[in-house]
């Protein structure tokens, strides 16, 4: 379901690598149309947390130790409040993409674009932002780093 336009996108990242937790909260709290939550730096962190935050969208990477991303897609899409989940990854390849898509994740993120793609993504899931760009990404499109 959409958001209405002048609301934001309660976000939550959850990455084991806190220099990428930094930097991309560094980026989204520069956005408008986004509110970053909360971070968390494994799986099973985010399961406890999500309630609390209610996030609208999770970003997760998909390799981490413990719970892997792929695992805690398939948790938060089972919550009955589920929210949507982007896959974030180093690993941009279709069979990637594929177990995302099977994981029941929302949407499918290379992390060498997250800059450029994540805001036409956030606005192709939610509808109009305040920072709509002029053309809306397809949730499992290929990066510019899969070669495929």
């Amino acid at each position: 379901m959409g958001k209405p336009a002048a609301s934001r996108v309660r976000v939550l990242m959850v990455d084991d690598n806190e220099q990428f937790l930094m930097s991309a909260g560094r980026y989204l709290r520069g956005r408008p149309s986004c509110e970053l939550v909360g971070t968390a730096t494994s799986g099973e962190e985010a399961m406890v947390r999500v309630p609390s935050l209610r996030p609208d969208l999770v970003l997760v990477d998909i390799a981490m130790s413990g719970m892997s991303g792929i695992q805690l897609a398939q948790a938060l899409k089972a919550l009955s409040a589920a929210p949507r989940v982007v896959i974030l990854t180093m690993y941009d390849d279709a069979a990637h993409r594929a177990a995302a898509e099977a994981a029941g994740a929302d949407g499918f993120l290379g992390k060498e674009d997250f800059g450029e793609n994540l805001l036409p993504l956030v606005a192709a899931m939610f509808g109009p932002l305040a920072e709509r760009p002029h053309r809306a990404a397809s949730p499992f499109r290929r990066s510019r780093s899969d070669k495929r």
